[in-house]
């Protein structure tokens, strides 16, 4: 064992079984010095002592022997010709005698200051190589009663399988933790539609709102307003002027149109009823109808849902009255409307109406329209 000051004295402890007679150990010390140069030719190291004089030679990058001695902590000496010097520094006896001494030129020298970033190791690898040797070291199974090598290299082992199975086990645990999904549920009472606007935007796919009533009717949030052709909104359908019509024929000429034009204008008011009433029927089922849900739709989701029930009401709406419109044109062609017989006995013509049918009394030869 050496001084970790290493400086002008070096205090060592030897076992005496190994070299000395006897058993047991020898404290001892011994002045460092510092080996200058030869005396003469006849090669006899000169030394100067710590002791009496204070030495000091330029510092540089020397190699370190691999066998650790006693001997090798108690002298020093300059530095060879193939040395790499560190310009400006100088070793001592003591650090503050060699301090005192230095210039520090290598720190104005790029050149110099590139060396010593060669020669020292990065930071990392330091660390890297300490963790290392920390873990070819690291024994978590100690035993006092059990420390031959063959013990100690046990239980190293199974450190090392100890920690491997640990790190796994942690691995797990946090792999498990980060994919696993946790499901946390928060009721919002009687939410105002703003705010489930804002949690529809921030949680559509989670988003559960139950309806307190799943059945409601389509009249609670839809009304519909029909609107009609301009005939059947217009004064021609009107019981007034079904009257000036039915006034207006001209007996003395049974050709004119004013005499057909009551029917006329009656079988399209009758048509515009018909509209109207099975329009307005239509609704007033549609509206009692059920819209049922047992959660709270999305806007878009109930607008695409709506559609798809309107369109269907007015697919069937017009269904409906288009095969009442074909009944009417089926009957009107089979069963041809009775214009009734001419009163006054005077002559009728075929072509003066076209739709009717004439038939011939040949006792008196008189026409009459069925």
């Amino acid at each position: 064992m050496a001084s970790a000051l290493n400086t002008n004295f070096l205090i060592g402890v030897r076992n005496r079984t190994r070299g000395f007679n006897g058993v047991g150990y020898k404290l001892y010390s011994q002045q460092t010095r510092c080996l200058t140069k030869p005396i003469n030719a006849s090669l006899i190291n000169e030394y100067e002592y710590c002791g009496y004089k204070n030495p000091k030679v330029a510092a540089g990058f020397l190699s370190i022997s691999q066998n650790e001695s006693f001997e090798s902590h108690m002298e020093w000496k300059s530095p060879e010709s193939n040395t790499t010097i560190v310009y400006g520094f100088f070793a001592g006896c003591t650090p503050l005698e060699a301090l005192l001494d230095n210039t520090l030129d290598c720190l104005y020298n790029i050149t110099c200051l590139q060396i010593l970033t060669n020669q020292f190791p990065n930071m990392k690898q330091v660390l890297i190589r300490k963790f290392e040797q920390y873990l070819k070291k690291l024994n978590l199974f100690k035993n006092v009663k059990h420390r031959t090598e063959n013990d100690i290299k046990k239980q190293k082992i199974t450190t090392r399988i100890y920690l491997i199975l640990l790190t796994g086990a942690f691995l797990t645990i946090l792999l498990y933790t980060s994919l696993s999904t946790k499901i946390t549920t928060t009721r919002v009472t009687h939410p105002s539609l703003t705010a489930y606007k804002d949690l529809q935007n921030k949680h559509s796919q989670t988003l559960r709102c139950p309806c307190s009533n799943m059945i409601i009717p389509h009249g609670t949030f839809i009304t519909l307003s029909p609107v009609v052709h301009q005939v059947c909104s217009s004064d021609f359908v009107t019981d007034k002027w079904l009257l000036i019509m039915q006034n207006s024929k001209i007996k003395a000429n049974s050709a004119d149109w004013r005499n057909k034009a009551f029917s006329t204008f009656s079988l399209l008011s009758n048509l515009c009823l018909l509209a109207n009433k099975t329009i307005n029927d239509d609704i007033h089922h549609f509206l009692l109808q059920p819209f049922i849900a047992s959660n709270a739709l999305n806007e878009s989701d109930f607008d695409v849902q709506l559609s798809a029930i309107l369109d269907q009401f007015f697919q069937s709406t017009i269904l409906y009255f288009g095969l009442l419109v074909e009944t009417e044109q089926i009957l009107t062609q089979i069963d041809q409307p009775y214009f009734g017989v001419d009163g006054d006995g005077e002559e009728l013509h075929e072509d003066e109406n076209p739709i009717g049918l004439f038939t011939t009394d040949e006792t008196n030869n008189r026409k009459t329209v069925k």
